[in-house]
């Protein structure tokens, strides 16, 4: 079984997505990255239009509308911050 850890998707009207994953990838302003379980820590910016490929029991991809804000804590949640976002 592939590890998974909490991820949250905040936009400015709701809590768009807070469930276990396997994996999330996404294009930053200094290029593709792609999150597992147990990811090193980092704060990245997400350019407006792109999209966010979430990987887990169920797969989802959102276009995030405007820049957004990819924040991987140490204790393994990633969290998405972007003011509007439209699952695709």
């Amino acid at each position: 079984m592939v590890s998974q850890y909490k991820f949250k998707l905040i936009t400015l009207q709701k809590l768009e997505f807070d469930d276990l994953v396997e994996s999330i990838s996404t294009r930053t302003v200094v290029g593709e990255i792609g999150i597992y379980a147990k990811h090193i820590p980092l704060v990245g910016i997400i350019p407006e239009n792109s999209t966010l490929s979430v990987t887990g029991d169920n797969n989802f991809k959102y276009v995030l509308k405007d820049k957004g804000v990819l924040l991987v804590q140490k204790n393994s949640e990633v969290v998405v911050m972007a003011p509007y976002v439209e699952s695709i």
